[in-house]
């Protein structure tokens, strides 16, 4: 039996280092040393939308949750960035859900749990971890979320910041304080 190329992707500018179908097979993503990742339509072997550029450094691996919605992924440097795939297309802002340290060195394979609820990495420290969901803080709407500011930013260029007083936030076995009677 003789493979025959189909279909080339180019766009990344260094090695790849990774590549995987989507479950449908319509798409693809690819994470490469340039610190680039790109999705791509798996027919024709255009880019969908503009290539991802969370990392700092080279991108080893990526992978996707089992909903397609989360992607998983990681550097040379043993940073590990978690985001929203229908936000990144869209390109709404910000789209990154954060990172996580494995540690300083290579991540070597990113892999979801059949749930997508824990996150399995391996590392060149030897290391392998188990990463549990990050459980939600607080939710802020969507339409809220270009204006949040948050830490140590405290001011907003060229729109009004949204803003949260957290002085009587309530988390925990607490939640059930956090409504108080309307006063008369």
């Amino acid at each position: 039996m003789k493979w025959e190329i189909i279909v080339e992707l180019k766009g990344h500018h260094n090695e790849v280092t990774s590549a995987r179908f989507f479950d449908d097979g319509k798409r693809i993503i690819s994470g490469s040393s340039d610190g680039t990742i790109r999705i791509w339509d798996a027919t024709s072997g255009e880019p969908i939308g503009v290539p991802c550029t969370l990392h700092d450094v080279g991108v080893f691996r990526v992978s996707l949750s089992p909903n397609g919605e989360l992607v998983a992924s990681s550097s040379i440097d043993g940073t590990i960035w978690l985001w929203n795939l229908k936000d990144f297309l869209a390109q709404k802002s910000p789209y990154p859900y954060g990172s996580i340290k494995h540690g300083t060195s290579l991540v070597n394979s990113l892999a979801f749990t059949v749930d997508g609820q824990k996150l399995l990495s391996t590392s060149e420290d030897h290391t392998v971890r188990l990463w549990d969901e990050p459980k939600l803080l607080f939710w802020l709407p969507p339409h809220y979320r270009p204006t949040f500011v948050w830490g140590r930013c405290k001011r907003l260029i060229g729109a009004e910041a949204t803003e949260l007083d957290f002085s009587r936030f309530k988390y925990g076995d607490q939640w059930t304080e956090c409504r108080t009677d309307a006063v008369a």
